[in-house]
């Protein structure tokens, strides 16, 4: 041979010969199947949590898109007539609505807070108390909302198909007549003391009555 011929040195040779396919323990291969299941585990929760974001974030922008467009008028209002049971409360906090003036045929939204105390739970309603009797009206569901014992937030809809008293009320579930709610409006249109007598034939001298027609129609119909 040629002296530029080159040969594999000892070390070379040794090492070559030392070199082996190396093989994961069943420890190591358990370490990295559980390892691999975590991850899967995470990027499963982790789109859980994405959605449930977008989610809230796409319904709260259509319910303020909804009270922005289609309710675009700030309602002012005044408070009439209130009864509670003790602890319990329905504070307003905001009215729109398709005019700034309350009117029959008008489309209104009501938010606000409540505190249920008497209660485990109940129904918290958006109704009219009407001045003539009509017979029960149609419910909207949004105009009703099934809330637990506690404090929480509220937003109600009602399209005026009656002319009378608008009031928040709560009432018993899973029937019954309302323990407790707020009047409120406008003008000569809000329930107080001083014009109970004013209504028509008696037929909605007591706070909450035509609500509570509405409510046993809607618990009857299995509305809820």
């Amino acid at each position: 041979m040629s002296r530029h011929d080159h040969h594999a040195t000892p070390s070379s040779q040794s090492n070559a010969l030392d070199w082996q396919p190396r093989t994961c323990t069943p420890e190591i291969r358990k370490a990295n199947i559980t390892m691999k299941t975590h991850r899967s585990h995470l990027r499963r929760l982790y789109a859980t949590v994405i959605t449930i974001i977008l989610s809230c974030a796409f319904t709260g922008r259509a319910a303020t898109e909804e009270t922005s467009g289609n309710l675009p008028h700030a309602v002012r209002f005044e408070l009439g007539d209130a009864q509670f049971a003790r602890g319990d409360n329905i504070t307003i906090t905001q009215m729109r609505g398709t005019s700034e003036t309350i009117a029959t045929g008008g489309t209104y939204c009501v938010e606000g807070t409540y505190t249920l105390v008497s209660r485990d739970q109940a129904d918290l309603a958006f109704f009219t108390t009407a001045i003539t009797d009509n017979g029960p009206s149609a419910i909207d569901p949004r105009q009703h909302v099934r809330i637990k014992k506690g404090a929480g937030s509220f937003r109600l809809v009602k399209t005026l198909n009656e002319d009378g008293y608008l009031h928040l009320s709560f009432y018993p579930v899973p029937s019954g007549g309302d323990f407790g709610g707020v009047y409120f409006g406008q003008g000569n249109r809000v329930f107080r003391r001083t014009n109970r007598t004013q209504t028509t034939r008696g037929r909605a001298t007591r706070p909450g009555e035509q609500g509570m027609s509405q409510m046993k129609t809607l618990t009857k119909n299995t509305c809820l």
